[in-house]
């Protein structure tokens, strides 16, 4: 309660009427309420900022994976290293001229 009056004076209560306090009250609730859901924003975008950025981190992960695959796939499939890999792998050699059927 505030009370209002000089030293001299006797000081006289001041009352706060019941609508008023409860209507303050009101608007207080409110504004603390606006204020966590605008610091709540504020943590999620910036922890979005942060997915994004280690998707795009990802991202450019599997494209260097992919090019490197690429290469290998390329040099794996050249007649050289398919051959290489029959040989030396599988124990298969180039057939003899004789060895060779074809049907019609």
């Amino acid at each position: 309660m505030k009370t209002k009056g000089n030293k001299n004076q006797k000081t006289v209560p001041v009352r706060v009427p019941p609508r008023a306090l409860r209507t303050f009250l009101i608007i207080l609730v409110i504004f603390i309420i606006e204020f966590f859901f605008r610091t709540w924003c504020g943590v999620q975008c910036i922890r979005t900022g942060y997915e994004i950025t280690a998707a795009r981190e990802r991202q450019e992960e599997l494209l260097e994976m992919q090019k490197g695959l690429k290469i290998e796939r390329a040099r794996l499939t050249a007649p050289q290293a398919l051959t290489y890999i029959a040989e030396n792998r599988f124990g298969l050699q180039t057939p003899a001229p004789g060895q060779i059927v074809v049907l019609p």
